[in-house]
């Protein structure tokens, strides 16, 4: 059953906000390497990608519903594919900034073994599992002509850019210049999600 106008807006406006969440968290992460930055270390920024992703989780499951893909198989694998990328990155988030200090507590502001084993499933999660879910999601549209004008082409665009982006980044630059940009291009994707969602519960209003 289609979301109807006023919860468009409302899981519209909570992507926007994930999406801005995200990309603040990562834009001053970087900058915690010398101290607090606005009283936050690194971990309490990290830490802001925990609401982020929950937002983000929620938003998608509204798109699902805002976009009745009947017949098509692939558009329905695509975004389950996705929606476990982003469950894994919010897990992988959990385990790395707050599991992680509960079972360690004797070695503060060190590397734990959860930090490995949460760094290695959030990259799964936000720079594979996501963007191949969302490729598959975008090409679906494209076949099945679901959705219109920007509207069709984001799924496969959001994916797109995530995922060559973080393999040419990496491979010419270093994986540093892929998380330099990439976290941005996918906070931008989402914010326009996010945007889809609520114009379309302010047309259906």
């Amino acid at each position: 059953m289609p979301v109807n106008a006023a919860r468009g807006r409302v899981y519209g406006a909570l992507a926007i906000v994930g999406g801005a969440l995200w990309a603040v968290a990562w834009a001053f992460d970087p900058h915690t390497e010398e101290g607090p930055v606005l009283g936050l270390a690194e971990r309490g920024w990290r830490r802001l990608l925990d609401p982020a992703l929950l937002f983000l989780i929620l938003a998608f499951f509204a798109y699902r519903r805002r976009y009745v893909w009947p017949g098509s198989r692939a558009a329905t694998v695509g975004w389950a594919i996705a929606a476990v990328g982003l469950l894994t990155t919010l897990v992988a988030n959990v385990i790395e900034f707050w599991i992680g200090d509960l079972l360690y507590t004797d070695v503060p502001d060190q590397f734990k073994p959860s930090d490995h084993v949460g760094w290695a499933l959030f990259l799964s999660g936000a720079l594979i599992l996501v963007p191949a879910g969302l490729i598959i999601l975008g090409v679906a549209h494209l076949r099945s002509r679901i959705g219109f004008g920007w509207r069709r082409l984001l799924p496969l665009l959001m994916g797109t850019l995530s995922l060559v982006l973080s393999v040419v980044l990496a491979a010419l630059a270093g994986a540093e210049a892929a998380l330099t940009v990439v976290p941005f291009v996918f906070a931008a994707g989402w914010m326009l999600l996010g945007y889809d969602l609520w114009s379309s519960g302010r047309r259906a209003a």
